[in-house]
Parts: C-alpha cells; sequence; structure tokens
C-alpha cells in the first residue's frame, strides 16, 4: 500500500508541470486573443466619434485611456506613475519617453496628458483598424524615408505647439530598442521644443519587458518616473545636440535606478501606486 501511494504522488508531480504549461500557454493565448478583439472594438468605435470630432488635440488621451485602462488587466500588467504633477502643465511642452516594444502602446495610453497628440512612423497608417483610427484621433505621422516630407511635418507639429497650445508626446529613439537599452537619440523632437520655446519633459519607463512573464496571472510591474521639465530658453537649433544628449543622460541613469529598485527583494510589485 505504502508502495502505490508513493507511485501516485510521483505520478501526480510529473503531470503537476505539463498542467501547469498548458494552462501558462492557455492564458497568454486567452489575453492575446481579448486584446486583439477590444482593440479592433476601440478601433471601430473611436473612428466613429472622430468623425464627429476629428484630430481634436484630446482625442488620443481619451481613447488612450479607454484602450489601457481594460488592456493592461488583460494583461496582468501593472503601471506606477511617479510624479504625474509634471504631466499636468497648463502649457504645452514636448514629452519624450523611452521605447521598449509593442506593449508601450499601453503603457503609454495611461501617461499620456490632455491635450497631446503623438507623433509617429508614417507605416502606423497601413496597420488594419489601429492605422486609420490613429491618425483621425489627431496624431502625427512622419514619412522618415522622405526628409523634405518629414521636414514640412515637423514645421507642423512646431506651429502646434506654438499656435493651439497642444504637447506633443515622442519616442526620441526612434524605434523601439527590443532589450538593447536605451538607444541614441533623433533630434527632431528636441528641434522642435526649441523652436517652439517649450520645455521637454522626459518620461522614464522601468525595463518591465526584460521581467514581464505574460503567462502569468501577475505579469509584471511597470515604473514611471516622470522627471522635472528641462528648459528651452535661450537655446537655438545648433544646442540641439546638447540638450539631446542632457536629456539621454538623465534618462538612461533613472532607468537604471528604476530596474535596480524593481530588483530589490522588497519591491512591493502588486502593492498601490499612483495608476
Amino acid at each position: 500500500m505504502e508502495n502505490k501511494s508513493s507511485g501516485k504522488d510521483t505520478l501526480t508531480m510529473d503531470s503537476d508541470p505539463v498542467v501547469s504549461r498548458f494552462i501558462h500557454k492557455s492564458l497568454y493565448m486567452l489575453r492575446f486573443i481579448l486584446v486583439i478583439l477590444y482593440l479592433i472594438i476601440i478601433c471601430c468605435f473611436g473612428s466613429l466619434v472622430c468623425l464627429f470630432r476629428p484630430r481634436h488635440p484630446d482625442n488620443t488621451r481619451i481613447f488612450g485611456r479607454m484602450l489601457s485602462s481594460v488592456c493592461l488587466k488583460i494583461i496582468g500588467l501593472r503601471i506606477i506613475i511617479r510624479d504625474r504633477q509634471y504631466l499636468d502643465s497648463e502649457f504645452p511642452c514636448v514629452y519624450i519617453a523611452n521605447h521598449q516594444d509593442r506593449m508601450d502602446l499601453f503603457v503609454s495610453g495611461m501617461i499620456i496628458p490632455r491635450r497631446t497628440i503623438s507623433a509617429g512612423k508614417k507605416s502606423v497608417i497601413y496597420i488594419p483598424f489601429f492605422g486609420m483610427f490613429y491618425w483621425m484621433t489627431g496624431n502625427i505621422l512622419f514619412d522618415r524615408r522622405n526628409r523634405k516630407k518629414a521636414w514640412i511635418t515637423m514645421n507642423r507639429v512646431t506651429d502646434m505647439l506654438i499656435k493651439k497650445a497642444t504637447s506633443v508626446y515622442v519616442f526620441p529613439e526612434g524605434t523601439r530598442n527590443y532589450r538593447r537599452g536605451l538607444l541614441p537619440f533623433k533630434q527632431g523632437a528636441f528641434k522642435m521644443a526649441i523652436r517652439a520655446d517649450v520645455p521637454i519633459v522626459p518620461i522614464c519607463i522601468s525595463t518591465y519587458i526584460n521581467s514581464a512573464d505574460f503567462e502569468r496571472w501577475h505579469s509584471g510591474t511597470v515604473l514611471v518616473q516622470v522627471l522635472e521639465p528641462v528648459s528651452t530658453e535661450d537655446l537655438s537649433v545648433q544646442d540641439a545636440s546638447e540638450l539631446s544628449d542632457e536629456c539621454r543622460s538623465r534618462m538612461h541613469l533613472t532607468i537604471q535606478e528604476l530596474d535596480m529598485e524593481w530588483n530589490r527583494p522588497m519591491f512591493p510589485h502588486y502593492g498601490k501606486g499612483n495608476v
């Protein structure tokens, strides 16, 4: 009897990893399907609403919250935003953030301030459902392969910063860094800020993509640190490179600190935060 019981326990223990793996994979697939379905619903609904308020400067924030608040719950990511007061400026700003993964769509959706549009690549327009919705909400698309068109678009955004009191949210790396750390910054965002004489607000997002596990119920925690605005007063376009280096240095150091904090054994990964 003792041997049979022992054999039964062994079989159960051997089966557990298989069952556990199946459950985790199923959770991942279920999340993927639910996120895609909800994204399509928001894109269709949002496009319809934007027919009546086309390219309004607050569309991005409103629909960003609607999309992100649900999708973050679906994928099990928690976001903690610190020093949010720097996102509540009454005047236009250029917000810059590090770019890691496609999941940044949902993280940024919870960050983007009022009367703020985002800037993306022209190729975004070809993404089914999302591309047209992204454009109709009022966001800007840059054609980086055509310098002349990119310059015209940059001047248009600068004009919006000056005359329409509209801020812009930019990923200055220009592409996802795919776990390679903070990439060199392109200078377009800094030149726009200098020409419009508006401050730059760096937004540092912890390297959540290295530690997030989307096969678990709680996938991970994202720490977001908003830094104090960097003034562009009395700067010229020739100072864009130095300004870019200064902002990148501050962001790099802060991201490292956020990652070190996250990795501390006592860090409350699912504690209370400013969400």
